[in-house]
């Protein structure tokens, strides 16, 4: 059962493909997608898929993000070019809580992407080490 009013498989359908097709006409991201994705309905099947997985449960999706990911010539500044476009685009089309729902999920999913992939997002503080990479001082 749905727990997140406005959120159903109908619902990510609309999302991801009006996210999709402004995806296509973006002139930062458009073109790193059309050398990539030729089969559009295919695409937004896939993406569906994972996105009904994530948020409903749906068990549809079987892929690796992080594999496919790593292999894109993507930097910071297109992530959160391509967040920017989630974050509106779900909030034209869903309910507000269903809008929250999925643009804190995709906020932690591509953060989590950009760190497996080396990249640095830029609201993170400077001095701060990543995670496992503490440096001890001693004597100090």
């Amino acid at each position: 059962m749905n727990a997140i009013p406005g959120l159903d498989t109908c619902a990510i359908i609309a999302l991801v493909d009006r996210f999709y097709d402004r995806i296509r006409e973006d002139p930062q991201l458009g073109p790193i997608f059309a050398v990539r994705v030729h089969d559009w309905p295919a695409h937004k099947n896939t993406m569906v898929a994972f996105w009904s997985s994530t948020t409903l449960r749906s068990g549809d999706y079987h892929g690796n993000p992080m594999a496919i990911h790593r292999s894109l010539p993507l930097s910071a500044e297109l992530f959160e070019r391509w967040q920017w476009l989630w974050r509106d685009t779900a909030c034209y089309m869903l309910s507000a809580p269903a809008a929250a729902h999925m643009i804190a999920l995709a906020e932690r999913i591509g953060h989590g992407l950009m760190l497996g992939i080396g990249l640095r997002p830029h609201n993170r503080v400077a001095d701060v080490p990543p995670a496992g990479r503490m440096h001890h001082t001693h004597g100090t």
